[in-house]
């Protein structure tokens, strides 16, 4: 499997981390035997460490499905942990990775220098977007997420 890096990419409030929180549930309800665990970073001890999973914040999960890590990070906003959880799910031996960013500048450079450092493959992605229908276009999102992972597990 070729280490992959999937992000959205996208200005500010338009539903990135609702999307990157709905391809979650949706790996978690179609693969039955996925497991998790969420994170939070404690900054006094400078680590990440394991909480109950909640959707109503940003979330920090890595799934594992059939010995494949996927790294799950919704918060993509410059000064977010985003910058301490990349390296995280390099450290933990992630497959895939999942994230947020926003269209350009440090969140953007940040993905760029993992995939590069790292070797992996970079898979830019946006939500589709409209005054309208917001919950039709995030669904679209995750179905192409959820096909690419797919392709993913499957090689």
């Amino acid at each position: 499997m070729n280490k992959t890096i999937i992000a959205n990419k996208g200005t500010a409030c338009k539903g990135k981390s609702t999307s990157i929180k709905l391809v979650l549930q949706k790996l978690l309800s179609e693969f039955k035997q996925a497991s998790y665990t969420a994170c939070r970073f404690n900054y006094n001890e400078e680590k990440f460490t394991e909480i109950e999973l909640s959707y109503e914040w940003d979330v920090t999960v890595i799934v594992t499905i059939n010995g494949i890590k996927i790294g799950v990070e919704s918060q993509g906003d410059p000064n977010s942990i985003l910058f301490k959880s990349l390296p995280f799910f390099v450290e933990e031996n992630c497959d895939i990775i999942l994230c947020a960013t926003r269209s350009g500048g440090a969140t953007v450079h940040v993905v760029d220098e993992i995939s590069n450092e790292f070797n992996y493959n970079s898979i830019w992605l946006s939500n589709p977007r409209s005054n309208t229908d917001h919950d039709f276009l995030n669904e679209l999102f995750v179905k192409q997420v959820m096909a690419i992972i797919s392709k993913l597990l499957a090689e």
